[in-house]
């Protein structure tokens, strides 16, 4: 099941990408709660196993949640004890739509996740113009990676502007350190892919990078910082066009440095004591055909498999050829 994106992390992703992000003020941080938990959550939910369910994930997570089984309570809750990191409202509890209505109103930025079992998809599952960008909850099993997204995006939101001077520093020293490997890129560029491969671990299936929440948050974009620019650095190609090395000598002309560059080929007169040589050589196994094949696939610089391949050798045959070569050639102490 394809999951809603927020409606925050497309733009959180955009704004790291932006140097304007720094001229913000101090992310705001939400009010205080009755809870003294950073992450709290409202369940509007009328079946009892599955309150349970929720508020068992919601606690591994790290929330501290309150509950409402009807959308009355449910409002209440929210105008005493609001705002909250996430409200999680039943499609099927009667009023819910009016009760997601009601919270956008009084805080339009809240995120809000509507359950809705019933539905095999998101398309068949009818929302007002005012939760167009809520999240839907139709597998149960993502519900986890939901909370962790949520999580994620509340990090975001709280990120200092002194954390963002310190990982806006670290993006531009990884991007000097790759020289030519990083193609253009730049630090928001490597910033704003680990943001977005932070988000892509949250997904089923995801490719990306799973936030530990063990680790401080800078901390783990930092490590993936890191282990992106690696990665460029290691799937780049380094290679030079010939008009990037051209120098001009004093009198304007260019050369290029490739001209002096000696050959591998070796010139006439090598070629012909090497000739030479491999003839006296071959000539010293007259009568060891096994000995000449082998030598021959040695001077044209083919391997064992190969020698033995193409002129029909076994192992033994092969080996004993050799030791013969290496006894006449180096003596006994060699063989």
């Amino acid at each position: 099941m394809k999951m809603a994106h927020l409606s925050s992390s497309s733009s959180g992703t955009a704004a790291f990408q932006s140097s304007s992000l720094l001229n913000r003020p101090e992310a705001a941080r939400s009010q205080q709660t009755i809870t003294t938990c950073r992450r709290s959550a409202l369940v509007i939910e009328n079946d009892t196993p599955l309150t349970k369910y929720f508020l068992t994930v919601l606690k591994e997570k790290g929330f501290a949640a309150r509950t409402a089984d009807t959308a009355d309570e449910g409002l209440r809750l929210y105008r005493e004890c609001g705002p909250f990191t996430v409200v999680l409202v039943n499609y099927c509890v009667p009023g819910c739509v009016q009760l997601a209505i009601a919270i956008r109103k009084d805080n339009p930025p809240q995120r809000v996740i509507i359950a809705a079992f019933d539905y095999r998809s998101e398309e068949e599952v009818i929302r007002p113009r005012e939760l167009a960008d809520a999240q839907l909850l139709i597998d149960i099993r993502n519900f986890q990676r939901q909370l962790e997204r949520i999580k994620i995006d509340r990090e975001i939101e709280e990120l200092t502007k002194a954390d963002l001077l310190r990982l806006r520093g670290a993006a531009d020293f990884r991007v000097r350190c790759l020289g030519r490997a990083a193609c253009g890129m730049t630090g928001s560029d490597l910033l704003g892919e680990a943001l977005r491969s932070t988000l892509e671990g949250t997904r089923r299936n995801g490719e990306g990078r799973r936030w530990n929440n063990n680790v401080d948050f800078v901390t783990h974009l930092m490590g993936a910082m890191r282990s992106i620019a690696s990665s460029w650095k290691r799937s780049f190609d380094d290679v030079f066009l010939e008009s990037e090395v051209l120098v001009c000598d004093i009198e304007g002309h260019e050369a290029s440095p490739f001209d002096n560059v000696p050959s591998n080929e070796p010139t006439p007169d090598q070629w012909l004591i090497q000739m030479e040589e491999e003839k006296r050589i071959t000539g010293l196994f007259a009568n060891d055909p096994a000995a000449i094949l082998v030598l021959r696939g040695i001077f044209d610089g083919t391997k064992r498999g190969e020698i033995m391949q193409k002129y029909g050798l076994i192992e033994k045959q092969y080996t004993s050829a050799v030791k013969r070569i290496r006894l006449k050639l180096f003596g006994r102490k060699k063989a």
